[in-house]
């Protein structure tokens, strides 16, 4: 997005009846829009997915949590976390990975199952 200070200025600009303003202005903020929206949505849809396989698998779901969402822990870490070996973190970031590809594709298009209703490959 452009700088604030351009926003303001056209923004003060349409305030004082400068119509052209405005159509300077709303691709502005459409586009950055569009952009926060897409954003939100698919961190919806990731939180949605791991809900799905945190009811089947809590532990895969905490390792991409540590690693991704919240803790950014490197991989040793998230195994001291876990109290699991470093080599179970991997597999399990390696399967869940997967597993989100997967599930948020099919939740993308129009299947109705629900991610939490979907069972699990075997592991």
């Amino acid at each position: 997005m452009p700088g604030t200070g351009q926003v303001t200025l056209l923004l003060a600009r349409w305030e004082s009846g400068d119509k052209a303003a405005f159509d300077l202005l709303s691709p502005l903020i459409y586009d950055e829009l569009r952009r926060l929206v897409a954003h939100r949505l698919r961190q919806i849809l990731v939180d949605h997915a791991l809900g799905g396989l945190a009811a089947f698998d809590g532990r895969r779901a905490q390792v991409i949590e540590l690693r991704y969402l919240g803790g950014g822990m490197s991989i040793q870490e998230t195994a001291q976390a876990l109290n699991i070996s470093v080599a179970s973190v991997g597999r399990g970031q390696r399967f869940t990975e997967a597993w989100l590809r997967k599930n948020m594709t099919e939740s993308a298009s129009t299947n109705p199952t629900p991610i939490a209703k979907r069972s699990l490959p075997s592991r």
